[in-house]
């Protein structure tokens, strides 16, 4: 769960990158949360692995989308919870 101790926006971004490291190998670079009433937005900068960057380079920009979307639906429950 977030540190309650810095600000809930900073707690979010910080345990999102936790996840993004433990379950893909690397976490984004940056990721930026905005809280506005029961709305939270995250943007994340520079979230390719090497080898989904090396697949975009080849054209398998698909490939990379599915299984981002797969990931996204798998860990949806623990990205709520952090929120």
């Amino acid at each position: 769960m977030p540190d309650r101790s810095s600000s809930p926006g900073q707690a979010i971004s910080d345990e999102i990158v936790r996840l993004y490291k433990a379950r893909i190998g690397r976490g984004p670079s940056r990721v930026s949360t905005t809280i506005v009433r029961d709305l939270v937005i995250c943007v994340m900068e520079d979230t390719h692995t090497p080898v989904e960057a090396t697949m975009f380079e080849i054209g398998a920009h698909d490939l990379v989308h599915d299984v981002r979307r797969r990931f996204q639906t798998y860990a949806g429950s623990s990205l709520i919870e952090i929120v």
